[in-house]
């Protein structure tokens, strides 16, 4: 549905800008030789991050959710490492909302 079409956008352009980050470092990669210069300026962006492409987070609300988004990412063309995370009890820094389930 429309968070995969969303999720599969995002790894898209995930993908796009690891190619751009390996092309810019002379890793190969690129589509083409000469790298257009709003990918090189992109790319010198993503060297200043560190040299890593940047990472996508998803939320949601239940782990059913969550179970029915990765069973259809799996069923997509892309296979990204994931980690699943726990619950607001686990993870939210804000005390009140921690507390108010």
């Amino acid at each position: 549905g429309k968070s995969l079409a969303l999720l599969c956008a995002s790894l898209a352009w995930q993908c796009a800008q690891a190619e751009a980050l390996r092309a810019c470092a002379g890793g190969g990669g690129g589509s083409s030789e000469l790298v257009r210069a709003d990918e090189r300026l992109e790319a010198s962006r993503l060297r200043a991050a560190k040299l890593r492409p940047p990472r996508v987070v998803i939320a949601s609300r239940t782990h059913s959710q969550l179970r029915q988004l990765m069973r259809e990412l799996r069923a997509s063309g892309y296979s990204p490492r994931v980690v699943v995370l726990g619950s607001r009890e686990q993870l939210c820094n804000n005390k009140k909302i921690r507390t108010a389930a």
